[in-house]
């Protein structure tokens, strides 16, 4: 007989937006200590990229984010109504997506992705669906800025500095 140490427990997703009181939603309800006045249920759809750098290629790709709100009795609706009569729109607040298992306090998980509400906000058939970007974006810089010049004199063999031009 073979007993598993670790019975598989299914993911539970939690999305933060931070507003000046944060909204947070949920894959599922009975998340321990989740704040009150979370939405549950209503995460139903995630897909998110992280960034990375390919220094072989000079190519930097910065992270992105995805997701669905399921509408569910309206509620998403009535938060960012709420949030938008309070004079906080959805555009460019920061977004945070954590990842934890079945029966996981919500202290324990694990904050995966943060990002913008940059993109698009669209909602048909009771689903708001988000994208986001990274939010190094906005402080985004060509890490890989190529310099190029010429030099002003040969290297001579023991020299120990070039002089070039344009430098």
């Amino acid at each position: 007989v073979v007993k598993t140490l670790h019975p598989a427990r299914s993911l539970r997703l939690v999305i933060k937006i931070n507003f000046p009181s944060p909204l947070i939603f949920t894959s599922h309800s009975g998340i321990p200590g989740i704040p009150a006045g979370a939405i549950n249920d209503v995460v139903s759809k995630t897909s998110s990229t992280s960034q990375r750098l390919i220094p072989e290629r000079a190519l930097a790709e910065i992270g992105a984010l995805n997701f669905e709100l399921l509408d569910l009795n309206g509620a998403v609706s009535s938060a960012f109504r709420n949030q938008e009569r309070a004079g906080n729109g959805l555009a460019s607040k920061v977004v945070q997506l954590y990842q934890g298992l079945d029966g996981m306090k919500w202290s324990d998980f694990e904050l995966i992705q943060t990002q913008t509400i940059d993109k698009e906000i669209s909602f048909k058939n009771g689903v708001y669906k988000v994208a986001c970007a990274d939010i190094q974006r906005q402080m985004r810089k060509d890490i890989f800025d190529i310099k190029k010049t010429r030099l002003a004199a040969n290297l001579t063999k023991d020299g120990a500095e070039l002089t070039v031009f344009d430098a």
